[in-house]
């Protein structure tokens, strides 16, 4: 029977870093001071030298001095966390933010689940309006990987990252995975997790989030991926292709830039390029 302070030594963290600020450093820092272990794929070519989140020992420091992109820093985070002994890892990006109440109440409905969802996800604030909701916890078909926590013991032969995407569809993709093997994700209501998503926008009075061009690219060309791999009828990416594309239109700036980045996208796809785009 699981209790919280077993589960506080049984999940780690693992948190993604790539042109950090210091403001996110401050906040793995916190993190430390939470979870027993933290694990930290760094995917800046110079080698991290913050010697003191680097000092503590519960820091794990990764690195190839190259980006990787987040499918190959997540599943290497996964395997250590797993060989070590964690029956969890809770994923975040840089600049996520999750306080330890919404963590213990993660815990909490691990507990009540006993431990047999693949994965556990609070609620994702993008705009600081809290949803409220009337029950504490749902089961739900997808969700981000950062501030989600995974079940290593489903990790590994039933579920992994696919390291193609890079970035971009990553965690739709593994939400797909999970639903096909008929594993189930809950999320639980009473955390929340702030993420920044994209820059923000304000256009005819409402806040729109953008990306910078190189994003386009991944969007572009891992819908079609993804689409093709889960067998999607051909129309559903004519449509999504459609739609970024007067997104663009309407709500982005550099707007030439970023059509071509989408186009480039396509065509790398249909070239059987994937991973890091290449410069």
């Amino acid at each position: 029977m699981l209790n919280i302070n077993d589960l506080k030594e049984q999940v780690c963290a693992g948190i993604t870093l790539y042109k950090f600020s210091k403001e996110d450093i401050d906040n793995i820092i916190y993190y430390s001071n939470i979870f027993h272990k933290v694990y930290i794929y760094d995917n800046n070519d110079e080698k991290f030298q913050n010697f003191q989140l680097l000092n503590r020992n519960n820091v794990v420091y990764i690195s190839n001095n190259q980006n990787d992109g987040l499918g190959i820093a997540c599943n290497k985070m996964c395997e250590i966390a797993k060989l070590d002994g964690y029956q969890f890892i809770m994923l975040f990006d840089q600049d996520s933010r999750i306080d330890k109440d919404s963590i213990v109440n993660m815990y909490k409905i691990m507990i009540e689940d006993k431990g047999k969802s693949a994965i556990y996800c609070p609620q994702i604030i993008f705009n600081k309006k809290i949803k409220e909701c009337s029950e504490r916890l749902e089961y739900v078909k997808w969700c981000i990987t950062s501030g989600s926590i995974i079940s290593l013991e489903f990790y590994g032969d039933k579920i992994k990252f696919d390291e193609k995407y890079f970035i971009d569809r990553l965690d739709r993709d593994l939400c797909e995975q999970i639903e096909k093997k008929g594993y189930k994700i809950c999320r639980v209501n009473s955390s929340y997790l702030y993420q920044k998503l994209g820059e923000k926008r304000i256009i005819f009075n409402i806040e729109i989030s953008t990306h910078q061009p190189i994003r386009h690219y991944y969007i572009a060309r891992n819908r079609l991926y993804y689409n093709k791999k889960y067998e999607n009828n051909i129309l559903i990416s004519i449509y999504e292709t459609i739609k970024h594309v007067f997104s663009v239109l309407l709500f982005e700036d550099k707007k030439i830039s970023k059509y071509k980045m989408i186009i480039r996208g396509i065509i790398d796809y249909k070239n059987g390029v994937m991973g890091k785009m290449i410069e």
